[in-house]
């Protein structure tokens, strides 16, 4: 499937939420550390805010059922061929126009994001390797570090939310730059938790992790 979707109530990063409100992130952080207005932490302790919380501010009711899907556009390796790319942007192009008109009938936000590696993070460890997904049932996810198990397309969902709310990787940041951002998270989570190696081979090189070259154009282009 070339677009992936998943619901997600709609977040802001810190950055993005003291821009709507005309405030400073310190004013923020502020806030949060005396209690006068908390903001939401995710799984990896990164502060967020939700839009309930942006009318809250306002002083408006927020809509419970308000919803924001999250997409991604994608193309495989297989999308080489002139004609199938050209009925892939077609698709494409024609279930944005129908999500948009969706989404003004029913009343949801959509926003695109960086789909880079979204397919290949493990949702729990965050080890990213191609070869967590496996060579002979691509629709098999297991991670190669933590050995957690699951369906592909689920996991990849998974992060895609997660993608959302990252106020390091956003929707134009290069594939390269997001992988030199996640090797250098997972190579920070192994420091703090004393795990060393994984399963006796080291995930990638000092040389991927600064450069971010850690898989060829076509392993990326099959995210």
């Amino acid at each position: 499937m070339d677009i992936k979707l998943v619901m997600s109530k709609q977040l802001y990063t810190p950055k993005q939420f003291a821009s709507m409100i005309d405030r400073s992130v310190r004013t923020l952080q502020k806030w949060d550390v005396e209690g006068s207005f908390k903001a939401h932490r995710n799984p990896k302790n990164r502060r967020y805010y939700t839009h309930d919380q942006y009318l809250e501010y306002l002083g408006i009711k927020a809509d419970s059922d308000k919803k924001t899907v999250v997409y991604c556009r994608v193309s495989s390796a297989g999308q080489k061929n002139d004609l199938t790319s050209r009925l892939s942007s077609w698709l494409k192009s024609s279930l944005k126009e129908r999500l948009s008109f969706k989404a003004l009938v029913k009343g949801f936000d959509h926003q695109q994001v960086n789909p880079a590696y979204t397919s290949q993070i493990c949702p729990d460890c965050d080890f990213v390797d191609a070869s967590n997904r496996c060579s002979r049932n691509k629709d098999k996810f297991v991670c190669r570090h933590c050995k957690i198990e699951g369906d592909s397309d689920v996991f990849a969902a998974i992060n895609l939310k997660a993608r959302y709310a990252d106020s390091d990787i956003t929707r134009y940041t290069p594939y390269r730059a997001v992988k030199a951002i996640l090797l250098a998270r997972f190579h920070r989570r192994l420091e703090t938790e004393k795990s060393g190696t994984v399963s006796g081979r080291i995930p990638d090189t000092q040389q991927n992790l600064s450069t971010g070259l850690g898989q060829s154009e076509s392993e990326y282009q099959k995210i």
